[in-house]
Order: structure tokens, then sequence, then C-alpha cells
């Protein structure tokens, strides 16, 4: 009897192990059936389903951007941080854009005049760093006399003369709230974004205005697909989120870099029955050893004198700091790469390396900025240079457009390099007669916005300029052939 059920309770574990069995092998074989492709090699415990280092890597999906305090923590904090968000906005901005029209000077003159009395480029650029540090920020369209109207559309056409007073700018977190309702006029540019907005302007909550998106200049953070901007509440993300852990890894290395100089010079001091009198000594006998050691660093803190006894010893252990710098620049590259800053300007350092000028890197940069200037401050000033033209002269011209200023501003070597290059491809083809004197005065005149050479030429010289091309000594064409011996000097 007794042996039978220790026998069926056997055969229960034998089940019961055989069933864990499989479920372990079905858990293994899930892996390769999800993904067929998948390098594998489970021999060296190499590649995909194994069990090795680099596969147990996982990427969590976090949302930095929603922690509003760690944001705030890490801008206010670290000075690194507040270059990455404030840095490339501020170069962008410091280029500032040029009014591109045919209007007259006193009506661009009144424009940048509006301009600067509304503090319309520091909001700007404020408005893009909210937009950059918390993913989104906006600007209220502030027009005289329309305090009742926020709620309707914008008519250009209502804008009375010097009702424009600039821009209310609120981040996303602590302003404005966009509603439910999505705009579905396909033909304009915030087509599928909220209609309406809540823009909070007192703290208590208590004096929310519903506005029409015409009247709000929007700032968006890093572009996210759509089911993460819908949970971003049609915002975008911050740029923290893409630096964070460089960021950390960064601060951790310099950390520990700056605690090992505590270490760099260690005094070690050799003393009789110390393990005595440390572990079964009197307290007394401890505190006298406590003290003793205090009154020696203070010492050598103050005189550089150290007094032991005679059979004691004392030494010092240095530790080497070699290879640091290479580690630290490590983290400094990293840093630098996933923000698109080079060394150079985030960490204000001179490019190092033999023949390393930095220029490659400058170049990326550029790039960077230009890109800001284009899509992040061009739909803004579009949005707003009509208001502004209403606002001080009343018309909105039809060839409205704004240019911005070069980023790199050359030096005076190369400017002279690039006029001389430029003038020496113009007039090679007016001397080989292909172009005509006018064209050559054209284009030199051309040159003179971006190397400040031949502004002098004016429309009266070209228009008296030859309109035909010099083609080169050639015979008259009523001479005819003289006989054979003959000239036309004979």
């Amino acid at each position: 009897m007794s042996k039978s059920r220790s026998q069926r309770r056997a055969a229960e574990r034998q089940r019961a192990a055989d069933a864990k069995s499989s479920n372990n092998v079905q858990q293994v074989a899930e892996p390769s059936q999800s993904a067929q492709d998948a390098y594998s090699n489970p021999a060296a415990n190499i590649g995909y389903g194994t069990e090795s280092m680099a596969e147990s890597v996982e990427y969590q999906y976090t949302r930095e951007t929603l922690n509003y305090m760690q944001l705030i923590a890490l801008y206010r904090g670290s000075g690194i941080l507040k270059r990455i968000v404030n840095k490339p906005i501020e170069d962008a901005c410091a280029h500032w854009l040029k009014i591109d029209s045919q209007i007259t000077p006193d009506q661009k003159d009144a424009v940048e005049r509006c301009i600067k009395q509304t503090g319309l480029k520091k909001k700007i650029e404020t408005g893009l760093k909210w937009g950059r540090l918390f993913g989104g920020a906006a600007g209220l369209i502030m027009i005289d006399g329309q305090g009742d109207m926020l709620d309707q559309p914008l008519d250009i056409d209502s804008i009375e003369p010097g009702s424009f007073k600039g821009i209310y700018i609120v981040d996303r977190w602590s302003g404005i709230y966009p509603d439910l309702n999505m705009v579905d006029d396909i033909s304009s540019p915030s087509f599928g974004l909220p209609e309406y907005y809540q823009v909070r302007t007192s703290e208590n909550g208590t004096a929310d205005m519903r506005v029409h998106y015409s009247r709000i200049v929007r700032f968006q953070g890093e572009e996210l697909p759509y089911w993460d901007m819908l949970s971003e509440q049609y915002w975008g993300a911050s740029v923290i989120e893409t630096v964070l852990e460089e960021l950390k890894q960064y601060d951790n290395t310099r950390f520990n870099i700056a605690n090992l100089i505590f270490q760099a010079n260690v005094w070690v001091q050799k003393s009789d029955e110390l393990e005595q009198m440390v572990g079964m000594g009197a307290r007394a006998a401890q505190n006298r050893l406590w003290d003793t050691l205090h009154a020696q660093a203070a010492l050598r803190s103050s005189f550089n004198t150290t007094v032991v006894g005679k059979n004691d010893d004392i030494s010092t252990r240095q530790y080497s700091f070699a290879g640091l710098k290479d580690v630290f620049e490590v983290f400094m590259y990293a840093l630098s790469s996933v923000t698109g800053i080079p060394i150079t300007v985030l960490f204000g350092r001179s490019a190092s390396g033999m023949d390393a000028t930095g220029d490659a890197d400058m170049d990326n940069y550029y790039s960077l900025v230009e890109g800001i200037q284009e899509n992040r401050i061009r739909p803004p000033m579009e949005q707003l240079l009509p208001i502004i033209c209403m606002s001080e002269f009343g018309a909105v011209p039809d060839d409205l457009n704004v240019i911005f200023e070069p980023v790199r501003v050359p030096t005076e070597k190369e400017k002279a390099e690039n006029a001389a290059s430029r003038t020496t491809a113009i007039l090679a083809p007016f001397t080989a007669g292909v172009t005509t004197q006018a064209t050559t005065l054209k284009e030199l005149k051309n040159m003179s916005d971006s190397t400040g050479m031949w502004s002098n030429i004016t429309d009266e010289d070209i228009e008296q300029a030859d309109n035909v091309p010099d083609i080169g000594d050639v015979l008259p064409q009523n001479e005819t052939e003289l006989p054979q011996g003959e000239t036309h000097e004979n």
C-alpha cells in the first residue's frame, strides 16, 4: 500500500518536472518564433536569445518630458544641460532676419522699430528655449482692443494702427492647454492641431481664456510619432530625453575624477600595537589616538610637519592620473555627438589633434543653427509679420519675405580670396568675348553684398556699357579682297 503511494507521488513529481521542463522549452523557443532572421550562436553565447551580457540590455520606455520637476532641476543645476538647451537657440537668434520686400525704407524701418519696441526677438528666443526644454511652449498674440475677441479667428483687416503689442510667452506646463477640437482646414499650416487653447494668465488659474489657434504662436519641441504626440497633448518631446543618459555618464565620470584628486597623496602611518589599541584598548586610549591623528593632520596642513614615535613609520602613496584625460574625453565626445553641438562650442575648448581646425564640426553645427532658423523661427515670424505690417502702415506687401543673416561670418582674408576668385571667374568669359560689358558689370555688382567689393558700380554705368561682346580685331565688313601683292596702304 505504502509502496504504491510512494510510486504515485514519484510519478506526480515526474509529471510536474516534465511540465516545468516543457514550459521552459516553450519560453526559450518563443524568441526564435518571433524573430527567425536574427543572428544567434548559442555555443559561443553570442547573438539573439542567448544569455550574454550584451543581449541582456533593455531599453525602457521612459517619458522624461512629463517629469517637470526634474527638467527644472536639470536646467537650473547643470551648466552643461543649460548650454545644450540655450546655445543653439541663442546662436540662431543672434543672426537675425532681414525684411526682403519692395516696401519703402521708411516702412522697413517701422517694422524693425516695432520688433524692437515689443521685444519680439527676445520673446521668440524665450519661446524656443521653453519649447526645447519642456517639449512645447506658445505665444499669445496681443492686439490692443481685441481682448474680447480671442475665441474668434484673427481677421488681419481688423488690426488697427499701432495695436500690435507683442506676444505673451507661456510653456506647456504653466499656461496653455489644448482643447479637443482639431483644425480641419487642409490648407492651414495648423491642420491636425488643436483649434482652441485655454490660456492661463494668473497663478491661481481663475483667468483662463479660450483662444483661437490663429492667435497662438506655437513653439514645439522634438518631433514625435503620432500616438506619442497625442500622449504629449499635441506637443513634442524635451531635448533632455535624448541626452539624459549621456549626461549622467559624463557627470559621474567628472565627479569620480574630482574625488580622485583627494586621494592623489595618501599618508600611511605604521604604528606598533595599533590593533590592540583600537580593538581592545580602553576608550581613553582610543580617544588619545584619534586626537593624535587630528593633531598630525592640523600640523601637516599648517606647517607640513608630522610628529611620530621612534618606532613608528610614515610614508606617502601617490596616485597616477595617467589615462584619465582620454577616458574623460570619450564621454565628452559622446555627449557632444547626441546633442549635435561640437566640443569646441559645447565645452568652449579649441580643436585638438594634428592639423585640427574644427571646420568640419563647425559646418555641421552651422547646419543645425540654420535648420533652427528655417524650421523654428521662420514659421512664427511669417505668422507675425503681416500683423506687424498692418499695425504699422495698414497694408501687407504681396512680396513680403524674410532672409536670415549668414550664420558663418567669413574673415577678411576669406572675403578677399572669395572676391578674387569670383572676379576672375566673371572676367574670364568677358575677355574671351562671350559676355558683354553690361552683363559683366551686373555680375560684379551682385558680388557687393557678399564680398563688399564693386559696390560703386551704378545702374547708369550698366546702362551706358556696351551690350555687344568684344570678339577681338576683325576686318571691316565693307572692305573687299585686294589683288595679290597689293595692300590698303598702297
